[in-house]
């Protein structure tokens, strides 16, 4: 199943909410960084420091969530890591 089809199915609270941020996201990195004033650059840059880290703990409830549904392993991968990587299109550490 696609992200797409994960939002669209509705399937839950939490696939919607990172729906909207997912969208926010495009927005923000195409955004015009020219309108933040200089003042601000600290800040801003500290609250997308913030919102990065919130979604890191996000992804790794993410995977506990698999580890603990045991859904790596029924997917006939040999370790949870190396079925994120799979997922995900990454590396395995």
């Amino acid at each position: 199943m696609s992200v797409e089809q994960v939002f669209e199915a509705g399937s839950s609270a939490f696939a919607a909410d990172l729906a909207s941020v997912l969208t926010a996201a495009h927005r923000l990195g195409s955004g015009p960084l020219w309108e933040v004033q200089t003042g601000d650059l600290p800040g801003v840059l500290r609250a997308a420091e913030t919102a990065a880290r919130m979604l890191d703990a996000a992804r790794l409830r993410l995977i506990s969530e698999v580890e603990a549904r045991g859904l790596a392993l029924s997917d006939g991968a040999v370790s949870t890591g190396r079925w994120v990587a799979e997922v995900t299109g990454t590396t395995p550490a």
